[in-house]
């Protein structure tokens, strides 16, 4: 897939989204919403069958992925492309979720990583975002030093979960 563009890559996204059976639609640059894409860029939209926030992926001159609070951003080479596909179906099939930490009451994002459903499950929220248990405390700490919710958001929200980390002192 070396030299591919914007086109080729949306093509093959298309293509993904389609085995997935899952909808889309394709954006160009317009006078709303869509104002920040130049000519030539596009943005592939799909809509969230059971609540109203969407998956964004923006092909500009770089691939964009947005989902719920949580983004990554990809090249036009074959590893990264490889990447975003992988990601895409992992988070369409809820193997992943995106999991966003807001300080406080809520108010204030203190972060987002793409969590895998079985850390989810089967660990505490600080370990979700960090692999070493020495950052992992780092993280409960200031947390409880506030006061925290993490949300966890699934393609499907079924699966969503929040956990509120009680202020400490």
């Amino acid at each position: 897939m070396e030299g591919f563009g914007i086109i080729e890559a949306a093509k093959e996204i298309c293509g993904l989204l389609d085995k997935l059976d899952v909808k889309y639609a394709i954006r160009r640059k317009d006078d709303n919403e869509y104002s920040y894409l130049e000519e030539n860029e596009l943005s592939i939209r799909l809509p969230n069958p059971y609540v109203s926030h969407a998956i964004f992926i923006n092909l500009q001159r770089e691939i964009s992925l947005f989902f719920a609070n949580w983004h990554a951003h990809y090249c036009y080479e074959e590893a990264d492309f490889s990447e975003l596909c992988e990601t895409l179906a992992a988070i369409l099939k809820n193997a992943v979720c995106s999991a966003s930490v807001f300080l406080g009451e809520g108010e204030e994002w203190n972060g987002s990583v793409l969590a895998e459903k079985s850390n989810v499950e089967g660990k505490p929220p600080e370990e979700t975002f960090v692999g070493s248990r020495i950052m992992a405390q780092v993280y409960k700490e200031q947390w409880e030093k506030s006061g925290a919710e993490v949300q966890f958001v699934f393609w499907d929200p079924k699966y969503n979960k929040k956990v509120i980390i009680e202020r400490k002192g």
